[in-house]
């Protein structure tokens, strides 16, 4: 008797659920597309952009680049020069506007795009002073693992120690990355670097027992200058000492007129260093090199918002599985969407054959 109940019951419950369906036509509320700058203006280069439109999700995939566009360039609010489109070298590749001109450290640049179809656009960023570095050192700790009648094989770990001397009231942003270059041997390796359309892009490397670079994983997590931005539902939920390991930006708002030093473990597992019995001479020397930039405020903020999407952080986990509204990136870019960042870099460079004398790093 219950069955017999029950079974009506449903059977009305689908027929009203049915009724209630609605077929919406996604294309009557796509917006209308507008322009997307992207680019990273980095002092003592070339300025160079990536221009290309918003796509709408009824879209597919569409191929992006506008090579037609009146882009121009201005320094310090005077008028410099056009850009001129340059095509990608390979077809899936995006093409770029570039101009002749590099800018110095204080220059202020805008760049302006207009494009049949599309709303204008402007943009502008100021190239800061260099990243104010009082002391940068590779330190190395070593222990014997084997050898035979030719060779010693070591452990090694390796350590960044970076010294900032911050300067006081003014707000400053930073941002670092390494990498390793290869001599011999064979493996393979990511290279991640600056990116115009999605922060920082992975490319594999496999050359085999040519030489090649490798990005540098770097281990930020402990270090509290790049905390300051984890919530205290990424501590609850046990994501608060995720960080993305092969870049770290970060601000001054923690050190700020002081002089405070940082060190940075690099590397998966250690390395392995091989050294000749005979000579003493390292084979197969890596070269390790340490990016450090000052960057604008836009970007700065465009950076920390995609590592906290590709960190594992609560709020970006919740996004990524769909609990959450979408994190929106920021965007400098009057008129359209995108974002130029500007930056002022510093390298400091080490060779393995220059690590003999080797310091323990605690």
């Amino acid at each position: 008797m219950k069955t017999n109940k029950i079974f009506p019951f449903l059977l009305f419950l689908a027929m009203l659920l049915q009724g209630c369906e609605q077929v919406v036509d996604l294309n009557s509320i796509k917006p209308d597309p507008k322009l997307v700058l992207n680019g990273v203006v980095k002092a003592g280069e070339p300025v160079r952009a990536n221009l290309s439109r918003t796509w709408f999700h009824t879209d597919g995939k569409p191929n992006l680049t506008i090579p037609d566009a009146d882009v121009k360039l201005y320094v310090n609010d005077v008028f410099h020069e056009q850009l001129a489109f340059v095509a990608p070298a390979e077809e899936a590749r995006s093409g770029s506007y570039e101009a002749a001109y590099s800018p110095s450290v204080g220059d202020r640049i805008r760049i302006t795009a207009s494009a049949p179809g599309y709303p204008d656009i402007a943009v502008v960023s100021e190239l800061p002073p260099p990243m104010p570095v009082a002391g940068c050192r590779l330190l190395a700790q070593k222990s014997l693992v084997v050898e035979d009648d030719s060779v010693r094989q070591y452990s090694v770990n390796y350590t960044l120690e970076l010294t900032v001397k911050d300067e006081p009231a003014e707000a400053n942003y930073y941002l670092i990355y390494g990498k390793e270059f290869w001599r011999g041997g064979y493996g393979y390796g990511y290279e991640y670097g600056p990116g115009y359309g999605g922060g920082f892009d992975g490319i594999e490397i496999n050359q085999g027992d040519t030489v090649y670079w490798s990005s540098t994983y770097i281990h930020f997590s402990e270090e509290p200058l790049f905390k300051n931005e984890v919530t205290a539902f990424d501590y609850i939920f046990g994501t608060g000492g995720s960080q993305n390991n092969y870049w770290g930006a970060f601000s001054d708002e923690l050190i700020d007129g002081r002089t405070y030093a940082m060190r940075l473990p690099i590397g998966w597992y250690g390395y392995t260093l091989y050294q000749s019995k005979e000579d003493q001479s390292i084979l197969y020397p890596k070269k390790f090199r340490f990016y450090l930039q000052a960057i604008s405020k836009d970007y700065y903020d465009y950076l920390k918002t995609l590592q906290e999407l590709k960190s594992g952080s609560f709020t970006g986990d919740l996004a990524s599985s769909g609990f959450a509204e979408p994190i929106r990136l920021p965007s400098n870019v009057e008129g359209g969407t995108g974002v130029l960042g500007s930056v002022t870099e510093c390298i400091y460079e080490w060779d393995e054959r220059d690590l003999i004398s080797f310091e323990d790093p605690r």
